[in-house]
């Protein structure tokens, strides 16, 4: 008798979900500039903004009660980080604050992050809606093994699900930014139906921006 499947649960997971996502921030996103500042700053901050601002949310995946991997979306993302400033500036002052005690290349990385962020924002395609922010799926979960013997792709469930929550805030396409070097996910998203608008380097960064539809793609 064969085994049984094992069950995908994704979630919209609101403010419930930011330590999680905060933790596989963490864990999976190591080249992230916002990750050198620390679960602290991601989930009490970042992703605190995120959601209780209403600017966005995430989303978790679960495989059998066990967390297998995080989205992040924005609905706003020409005002995101400026309403995060004018909103939240006392506690953007004392992460500041934190930041002077750090080395001066942790400080570096957050502007050049945000750098890019403005360069998104400044391109063609910056009257898109919605963006996605983060992505992470654990390691065993996007391991082609499991995922030829589950029929599960945490990922594509994950991107499906943030579309559909763009969509149906009205936005009819979501844009990203991943890195030039991700073969991976570059190839998934490519497959999903996503466009590249422009590639280069972004102030060291090697980057990617693509546009993909909300409309369900393969």
């Amino acid at each position: 008798m064969p085994g049984k499947k094992p069950k995908l649960e994704v979630i919209v997971a609101g403010l419930d979900g930011a330590r999680t996502a905060a933790d596989l921030h963490q864990l999976l996103i190591c080249q992230s500039p916002l990750t050198r500042l620390g679960p602290w700053f991601l989930a009490d901050v970042y992703y605190d903004c995120l959601i209780g601002l209403g600017l966005g949310n995430i989303i978790l995946a679960n495989v059998d009660g066990e967390t297998a991997g995080f989205i992040t979306y924005t609905l706003d993302t020409k005002t995101f980080l400026s309403e995060v400033a004018r909103r939240r500036w006392a506690t953007l002052a004392a992460v500041a604050k934190q930041m002077w005690r750090k080395p001066l290349t942790t400080a570096a990385t957050v502007i050049q992050s945000a750098l890019i962020v403005l360069r998104q924002n400044a391109e063609p395609g910056a009257e898109i809606r919605g963006e996605f922010l983060t992505m992470g799926v654990v390691d065993r979960f996007r391991d082609p093994a499991f995922i030829r013997a589950s029929g599960i792709s945490v990922a594509k469930s994950l991107i499906r699900a943030a579309q559909a929550e763009v969509a149906a805030g009205g936005g009819q396409n979501v844009k990203l930014f991943t890195l030039a070097n991700a073969v991976g996910p570059n190839a998934l998203y490519t497959m999903m139906g996503a466009t590249k608008r422009w590639s280069g380097m972004v102030r060291g960064v090697n980057a990617n921006y693509l546009v993909l539809p909300t409309t369900r793609q393969r």
